[in-house]
């Protein structure tokens, strides 16, 4: 393959790998010596055993790649059966496969033949299971009844289960482990790696190797919410961006025809151009960004949440929405300070540095950097400011050297200006990496020396040469680019969308990787250290994408850290009212602008903010015991319970449920029961609340009006009812005698509400019922039946689903209640004679635009040979001369007869016309027999039974 191809192969997958296709995609990865996309999928296989287990994809991956997964320590399975239970089903189905590649192993005869084979054989996969950890009634149940076991191995283990000291030995081969797969918590992600796949360097050396598996808490806010706004200021840009991308390529599709219309005319002495005005309008739309090229924000790179230590207090502190400075207090995080920041566009990153007793920070925007002097928690000072006419994405202090202040531009420029001259004292232009895609981040490392990092490469600057000191590249391709960099001593860690790197300063030549298993790119990473142990969190600006390093593996894996939707399902466990509270996941879904790992009085937290400048915590433990959810889930139900809430919207879709809507209003659904009809004190005039548009001085129409008399003896006296006392007749009652006594006929239906429109009778379903059925009574009801003429009949085998369809015309109104077809033929080669067979169908109405005026599901059982009547969920009225379209999607195998019709039929004087509009609607419509109808009143003439082609009974059709 083409290593272009293999790269956007491996690229697709990274961005789409699931429990599904997570053995397929190991399959690629290895075949083509991806290592990093190998490690991922050996993760999902490991996180989600049971999952990738009972795909039906599993049954066709390759036997190698099972012993892979049956060599892994950790997988997620409640017992080695379904490891038995999987190797099992994959056995019976390569058997049964033609040309199969794995031969049949019945455990007799069928093992010296495989194991003298240089392929892999599912005795292997079987050797693999750890059968002595289960219980002699599980294997005797499971196991025990398999014939990929032979009677003396059944024995062997067996006897091994009962009892370790049995004289009888394992049969050779098979595994002798009596320790169970480790299970992982929920909370977790760490799996053991393919070997071979990353090299065995530890993510920290020496002491920072962690001696505990950390588990992390459930994240909760620490403060009451504040003011929301409808954009996410993280993804406003990307939005923008790509809507705009996708009005330039229709664009450009456009100009391809619109360009024959550009012409140059010449009035008078001035010259005039012809152009189109949707070329015109488009010439108005600006491009949001010329510079931003990316599928993630760029700008916030780094975060705009800060730590800071003021008067011995521990303090955060990230802008808000309106871009005010706010201080927490991390032991008393409810206090919140607002300092007013001058800045008049979005901060994208806060960076602080310590002179003295005070705490420099520096402010990015878009095109503006300052620097303010923070006094104490409630006073602020501006020392320095610079507006740049191309976008910052990157502003520092020189931690040694507080003076002098560094800011990168996307037009690949670093300038290190001195602030109290405003002088340049170092410039560097980043020109000789065609691949640096705008952007760069830096860090001062000392007095003297700098890191800057594009996209691909890292170099070390020296600004008192002014040169390029080292040049650091790790050969990244394209879709594996830089993200974030940070320093920990004299190591450098850099996060790129794949894995996490780490390097010596002094010897940037031995590079040793890691797998963050992040979908999206991680642009935030923070440190902490407790002792000897080392933290490091890694999180994209997706809420819930985070995870954790630490040095408890020799292969450096992350944790998965928890995410705030994971807090709201267990509120809702506990508390049921959130359930119908349906804005609430949207409100905490806003993007991450910053994250803090913090060792406080002892104890590691990780801190994160969301775009609108709230602010949640989730605590770093060693013992599971320690673990509680009362902490989280009580903040997160009393931060809820601050929000303001959204105002209840009633929406009112029928005329029917009107009636019980006026007893609803201001309850709480949950509690609500709709079989006994309160009156409650607040809600008990349903006109008022529908007022002003639903007054009765809007109320215009004869059938409204009529309507609105049903509630007149109820209006006069809702004062003196009792909240507990039932109506003398249910509301539900009388709309529905009020629909019984209307017929809805086109004179009526124009409701008259504030100049309404009139229905469409063409979608309605208020349609008059007869109580006298619909084998007789009142002709206006009584189903009729437009049987097609048979003229011909062929067979057609249904192997999978078969679609029909026929559109037809109606010369006159009628009201569609559904259609007949056919039942199937029995076939000849049954055994058995059967008379009965189960039924499973959808059918369907279409308009000429395609729109479903109705439908139904079918299951039943039926008889062969005869005719199927299917009715539809509710009647539709249809007009005269439309086109439309019924089609029947049949799901059961077997033979049906297809018939062959004229185009005309008649039935009680309608006309149907079939077989009308495009020729392509209309297929295998010969399954469609007839279709059942009524007159509506105002169509209902009589009609001369006699009429020739009058098929209104229905004939035998086979």
């Amino acid at each position: 393959m083409l290593p272009h191809l293999v790269e956007e192969c491996t690229k697709y997958l990274w961005s789409d790998l699931y429990p599904k296709n997570a053995c397929r995609a190991y399959e690629f990865a290895k075949l083509f010596e991806e290592p990093m996309l190998m490690d991922k999928c050996i993760r999902i296989i490991c996180n989600q055993t049971q999952e990738v287990l009972s795909e039906s994809s599993f049954d066709d991956v390759e036997l190698s790649t099972i012993l892979t997964v049956f060599d892994q320590e950790e997988l997620n399975i409640n017992s080695e059966l379904e490891l038995f239970s999987a190797i099992t089903r994959y056995a019976a189905r390569h058997n049964q496969s033609s040309g199969a590649k794995v031969p049949r192993l019945d455990g007799i005869g069928n093992a010296t033949s495989e194991a003298n084979s240089n392929h892999p054989t599912i005795r292997d996969a079987i050797m693999k299971i750890r059968f002595l950890t289960l219980s002699p009634q599980q294997f005797a149940e499971g196991p025990g009844k398999s014939n990929l076991l032979s009677e003396s191995e059944k024995f062997a283990i067996l006897m091994n289960i009962c009892t370790p000291s049995a004289a009888v030995l394992m049969p050779e081969g098979f595994s002798t482990s009596t320790i169970p797969r480790r299970k992982k918590h929920p909370s977790e992600s760490f799996c053991v790696p393919v070997m071979g796949s990353f090299m065995v360097d530890s993510l920290f050396d020496g002491t920072d190797r962690t001696i505990f598996h950390p588990h992390v808490e459930l994240p909760y806010p620490i403060h009451k919410p504040f003011r929301a706004t409808d954009i996410d200021a993280v993804k406003q840009l990307l939005i923008e961006k790509s809507n705009y991308l996708k009005l330039l390529e229709a664009k450009r599709k456009r100009f391809k025809v619109d360009r024959k219309v550009i012409v140059n005319k010449k009035i008078g002495n001035s010259e005039y151009m012809y152009l189109p005005r949707h070329l015109l309008e488009f010439y108005k739309n600006k491009d949001p960004d010329t510079y931003f090229n990316c599928d993630y924000n760029f700008y916030y790179t780094g975060g705009v949440l800060e730590c800071l230590q003021i008067n011995g207090g521990d303090y955060l502190i990230r802008p808000d929405v309106e871009n005010n400075l706010c201080l927490n207090d991390l032991r008393n995080p409810s206090f919140i300070t607002t300092l007013d920041s001058d800045c008049l566009t979005p901060i994208f990153n806060i960076n602080s540095v310590k002179c003295a007793s005070d705490h420099l920070l520096v402010l990015r925007e878009k095109h503006h950097v300052s620097v303010k002097k923070l006094i104490n928690t409630e006073k602020i000072c501006k020392l320095w400011e610079n507006k740049y006419s191309t976008p910052v994405l990157d502003a520092k202090l020189n931690q040694e050297k507080s003076v002098h202040i560094g800011v990168v531009l996307s037009n690949l420029k670093l300038n290190v200006t001195d602030i109290e001259t405003n002088k340049t004292a170092f410039s560097f232009h980043n020109n000789n990496n065609r691949k640096a895609d705008n952007f760069q981040q830096f860090q001062f490392i000392n007095n003297n020396n700098i890191i800057l990092m594009d996209r691909f490469v890292l170099k070390i600057l020296d600004y008192r040469t002014k040169s390029e000191e080292k040049l650091f590249d790790p050969h990244l391709i394209d879709c594996n680019s830089l993200c974030n960099f940070d320093i920990l001593e004299n190591s450098i860690f850099l996060s790129s969308r794949h894995y996490l790197m780490k390097a010596d300063l002094r010897n940037l030549q031995k590079v040793s990787h890691f797998s963050h298993s992040l979908n999206m790119p991680p642009c935030y990473m923070d440190f902490a250290t407790k002792g000897d142990d080392t933290f490091l969190c890694l999180t994209s600006q997706s809420e819930d994408n985070k995870i954790l390093f630490t040095g408890n593996s020799s292969y450096g894996l992350p944790y998965r850290v928890p995410g705030i939707q994971e807090t709201l399902k267990e509120c809702r466990l506990r508390n049921s009212s959130l359930v119908l509270f349906d804005t609430l996941d949207e409100r905490l879904n806003f993007s991450t602008a910053g994250l803090k790992v913090i060792n406080l009085d002892g104890e590691v937290y990780i801190y994160w903010s969301n775009c609108l400048g709230e602010i949640f915590r989730q605590r770093i433990y060693e013992d599971e015991h320690d673990r509680t959810m009362n902490e989280p889930i009580e903040a997160l139900l009393e931060w809820v319970n601050n929000l303001e809430k959204p105002k209840p919207v009633l929406h009112v879709t029928n005329i029917k449920e009107m009636s019980r809507a006026r007893f609803s209003l201001n309850s709480d659904p949950i509690e609500r029961n709709l079989s006994r009809y309160k009156v409650e004190s607040k809600a008990d005039d349903f006109l008022k609340k529908m007022r002003p548009r639903y007054c009765t001085k809007n109320v215009k129409g004869n059938l409204a009006k009529d309507f609105l008399a049903v509630w007149d003896d109820d209006d006069d006296d809702d004062e003196e009812e009792d909240s507990e006392q039932l109506p003398e007749v249910a509301p539900h009652d009388k709309v529905n005698t009020w629909i019984q006594n209307h017929d809805f006929s086109d004179d009526e239906t124009d409701l008259g509400l504030g100049g309404a429109a009139a229905m469409d009778t063409s979608r309605t379903s208020m349609i008059k019922f007869s109580p006298s059925g619909y084998e007789g009574g009142n002709e206006v009801t009584k189903k009729m039946y437009c049987s097609r003429q048979l003229l011909h009949i062929t067979e057609c085998m249904n192997t999978s689903v078969l679609d029909c369809a026929v559109t037809f015309t109606c010369d006159k109104n009628v009201c569609v209640y559904g259609i007949q077809v056919p039942a199937q033929i029995p076939m000849e080669d049954d055994r058995q004679p059967q008379f009965i067979y189960p039924e499973l169908l959808y059918a369907h109405l279409l308009d000429a635009d395609g729109s479903r005026l109705t439908y139904t599901h079918f299951t039943s059982r039926v008889n062969y040979r005869s005719l199927i009547e299917i009715s539809f969920n509710r009647p539709v009225y249809i007009q005269r001369n439309k086109v439309y379209k019924v089609g029947v999607v049949l799901n059961k195998i077997g033979c049906y007869p297809i018939g062959t019709y004229p185009n005309q039929s008649t039935c009680n004087g309608v006309v149907f016309s079939f077989s009308q509009g495009q020729c392509g609607d209309s297929v295998r419509d010969g399954l469609i027999r007839s279709i059942i109808f009524s007159i509506p009143s105002a169509n209902n003439n009589s009609s001369n039974p006699g009429v020739p082609g009058d098929h209104n009974k229905m004939p035998n059709i086979i």
